[in-house]
């Protein structure tokens, strides 16, 4: 049976990350290992990594954001699955054997990725179970499989358990990215394995958390764009039928981009992608703006701002 090991990036979650931790040491029926790589954080969080002493592994790095914590941790990692988990939620019983299960019953699949429940702060819960956003999945037994990139299996989806081996011909998460980088590296990895397994039960818990990195970063320019060039640098290698979920990220894109006034950006965007938003908006108004030149589009865009 294969180890896994289990890579936290920390940054300022004193009191999320006992139960974080407390969720991985209770697993169960797989071997294991904790590595905690603390991104430099300062509100206490260090001390209470410490004292799980020799249950875990910890790293401290200056802060470099979560996608350089996660690859720090594969590069010290000693197994050959690795497997993620944010320092604000927690796996469920039975998570990482459930990983296991999944490769050996497709030695293939080199990506697996797990449903996830969704706490939000008012106590209300979501389930996202995976294998009911598509179709033509194969089942085997209480897993799904697929031999071809399924788009909506990337998006919103939290990282599953990787082969070290992939991670690493796949280049990691990329670390100019401090958010969209998981959807960013799921498209990646997804493209890169021959098979993606797919847990339908729900096996993390995904908490809402106020003033948290990602919270603070999703609606980032700098990264929002970044992101966008990403996704039509893949978009050729994406399969045709799979291209709708990836245009309408682009196209959310370029709406935020010219919500947030970042004309240049924005400009560029709507021109290096108007093939591809033709066939999702044609009449739209954002495609007729992308034509304008940019110094009107700054006047449109303060005008904007006058009448809001």
């Amino acid at each position: 049976m294969q180890a896994i090991s289990v890579i936290v990036p920390l940054y300022n979650k004193r009191p999320t990350l006992a139960r974080a931790l407390d969720s991985i040491l209770a697993q169960e029926g797989v071997s294991f290992e904790v590595i905690v790589v603390d991104d430099d954080s300062n509100d206490g969080s260090t001390e209470v990594a410490l004292a799980y002493g020799e249950k875990i592994r910890y790293i401290h790095q200056q802060n470099a954001g979560p996608a350089a914590a996660r690859n720090r941790g594969v590069l010290e990692s000693r197994c050959g699955l690795v497997a993620f988990l944010d320092a604000d939620d927690e796996l469920l019983p039975g998570c990482l054997l459930a990983h296991v299960k999944c490769r050996e019953l497709s030695p293939a699949a080199r990506l697996s990725i797990c449903s996830s429940r969704a706490i939000h702060l008012d106590g209300s819960t979501q389930e996202v179970r995976l294998a009911d956003r598509v179709k033509g999945l194969r089942a085997v037994d209480e897993f799904y499989f697929t031999e071809r990139l399924c788009a909506e299996l990337t998006r919103y989806v939290y990282v599953g358990c990787v082969d070290r081996e992939l991670f690493d011909e796949v280049g990691g998460f990329d670390e100019g990215l401090r958010s969209w980088e998981i959807t960013d590296f799921n498209l990646r990895a997804s493209l890169a394995s021959p098979v993606v397994g797919i847990i339908n039960d729900i096996y993390i818990n995904v908490y809402e958390t106020p003033g948290s990195q990602s919270t603070i970063t999703h609606k980032d320019s700098k990264y929002m764009f970044s992101f966008a060039e990403k996704l039509l640098s893949l978009i050729g290698k994406i399969p045709q039928d799979q291209h709708e979920p990836i245009v309408k990220q682009i196209d959310s894109i370029l709406g935020a981009l010219w919500a947030n006034g970042a004309i240049a950006e924005f400009k560029w965007l709507a021109s290096k992608a108007e093939r591809e938003l033709s066939g999702c908006r044609p009449s739209h108004k954002l495609n007729m703006l992308g034509k304008l030149p940019e110094t009107v589009l700054k006047v449109l865009y303060e005008v904007r701002k006058l009448k809001a």
